[in-house]
């Protein structure tokens, strides 16, 4: 990682991978926003353990799917540490649940998580990612081999992929890299 990299936003960072994601970044000397949607005990434990590690981090509630949160979420961000350098568009929901049996309420609840969520996410750091920083969204391999329950989680997560694809070509001339990363571990823009 590059020394000139100081900032970052994680959506979704209060645990799983993006936790992950944060702690490394913060090991490398990132000041990182932790940012959740509703639980500010495991933000809190994530921002302590990095601070106890010698990091810089402050935990930031925002709901991904709300522009002016994702706004606030950024906002805050710079006031901790600057405009960001890095953004990870990690957060989402992962429903479970038929066709079949899925309500247009439940489509809508997993779309504003794991595409308007993202697409917000993803304008707004298009508009204060530093030039020459990164951008990642996180997807899923499992797009490439669906199962039975997943779709409304899936059709989000192929939505991320155009999003960052298109967002590559436009902030190319900033020299920002936006980039997919999924678990089956391949680079899917730029």
């Amino acid at each position: 990682m590059s020394k000139q990299r100081q900032s970052a936003v994680v959506t979704g960072s209060s645990r799983g991978i993006a936790r992950a994601i944060a702690e490394q970044l913060a090991a490398d000397g990132v000041a990182v926003a932790i940012n959740y949607a509703c639980s500010p005990q495991e933000a809190d434990e994530a921002v302590r353990g990095i601070v106890e590690r010698g990091g810089r981090a402050i935990a930031i509630q925002a709901d991904i799917s709300i522009p002016g949160d994702v706004r606030r979420l950024f906002d805050e961000a710079e006031k901790f540490s600057g405009p960001p350098d890095i953004v990870v568009a990690n957060a989402g929901a992962f429903p479970r649940k038929p066709i079949t049996q899925s309500t247009e309420e439940d489509c809508e609840d997993a779309f504003n998580a794991n595409k308007k969520g993202v697409f917000v996410t993803l304008r707004e750091a298009g508009k204060r990612v530093n030039e020459g920083g990164r951008i990642v969204a996180v997807s899923s391999g499992a797009r490439k081999m669906p199962w039975a329950g997943a779709s409304l989680y899936l059709g989000g997560k192929r939505a991320i992929e155009q999003f960052a694809r298109s967002l590559s070509r436009e902030l190319g001339p900033r020299f920002i890299a936006v980039n997919v990363l999924s678990s089956d571990s391949r680079i899917l823009s730029k």
